[in-house]
């Protein structure tokens, strides 16, 4: 009778614990988000659960801002191949899930998490230089290696007694600079934020590219605060 017992309680829990494995896998795969994602294309040498690195093996991984997402290629109906993208910056249209890496059987061993369907792909250009005028009319000039902060004298102010203080360089890498770009096209982009004439809480961005430049006057929004955010945390390095 404890035998049968037993043998019972085992069955149940099989059945439980199948069930959760099944559940979670459904739930996960129901999570999903469409999205525009500006980043990087990289890849990274698998390594097993051993941790074992195998070089023969490469992923796929897309940066964006500094957060990197498994590129999952089986589900990817973009046209072409990702190795022609691979450490290029690039402008995705992309499908956010989470779920199996690995493959799509629940009952596989397999890594879990948040990963990318590609359902876009185009390669973006590196602009030559941004240019910035904020609020208070300080100016910044932004290559790909060096930021240059050139604050307005008070001679040159509306009150005449504002100071942007001192001016200042500081040396930045491409992907930061990218990063500034792809938060600076995102405000040039919406239309809606562009001004005729600018007002005291509006800023100026101009992207120079090789042949080509874009500017507009742009009002306070969330979109110029996360291009200021991200560019004042540069300059405080």
């Amino acid at each position: 009778m404890k035998l049968i017992s037993i043998i019972i309680l085992v069955i149940l829990y099989s059945s439980v614990s199948l069930g959760s494995v099944e559940n979670n896998y459904k739930t996960l795969e129901l999570k999903t988000e469409n999205k525009w994602m500006c980043g990087k294309i990289v890849t990274e040498t698998f390594v097993d659960k051993g941790g074992r690195q195998h070089p023969e093996i490469q992923e796929y991984y897309f940066v964006h801002f500094n957060k990197k997402y498994f590129i999952k290629i089986s589900e990817s109906e973009f046209l072409g191949s990702l190795a022609d993208y691979k450490n290029s910056y690039a402008r995705i249209h992309a499908t956010v899930k989470s779920g199996l890496w690995d493959g799509n059987d629940p009952n596989m061993q397999s890594r879990i998490g948040k990963y990318l369907v590609i359902n876009h792909i185009e390669r973006v250009e590196i602009p030559e230089k941004l240019l910035f005028i904020d609020q208070n009319n300080n100016s910044y000039e932004i290559s790909p290696d060096l930021i240059k902060y050139i604050p307005i004298k008070p001679a040159e102010s509306s009150s005449g007694i504002y100071s942007g203080g001192d001016s200042k360089e500081v040396k930045i890498g491409t992907d930061d600079f990218m990063n500034l770009f792809f938060l600076a096209e995102n405000a040039l982009n919406n239309g809606q934020l562009h001004l005729i004439k600018r007002i005291k809480t509006s800023s100026v961005i101009k992207i120079v590219y090789a042949e080509t430049e874009s500017n507009a006057i742009i009002i306070d929004s969330p979109e110029i605060q996360a291009f200021f955010t991200f560019l004042k945390k540069l300059l405080s390095n």
